[in-house]
């Protein structure tokens, strides 16, 4: 099992418990940082096998690279309303 995020500050992993840390909340110098409302991304990734042969290292892009939508001018052909997903 792997825990993947959006670049937060930091995990740790002990005997059976992972623990993310979501914010910071530091005060100094300015004690006004960190005010606010901080939207993140996490999500437990299961695996077999290791790290490594379980692609965490790819999956770990997913948070962190959403989708982007491109347009191109190809030669396809497709009708005038289609699904990605159904």
């Amino acid at each position: 099992m792997s825990l993947l995020n959006d670049c937060k500050y930091g995990y740790s992993v002990l005997e059976n418990k992972i623990s993310l840390t979501l914010i910071k909340s530091g005060t100094y110098p300015d004690k006004n940082a960190d005010i606010g409302n901080h939207p993140f991304i996490y999500s437990l990734y299961p695996h077999m096998s290791g790290f490594k042969q379980g692609s965490t290292i790819q999956g770990a892009y997913l948070p962190n690279r959403p989708l982007e939508a491109i347009e191109i001018n190809g030669k396809g052909i497709l009708p005038s309303s289609y699904s990605l997903l159904s």
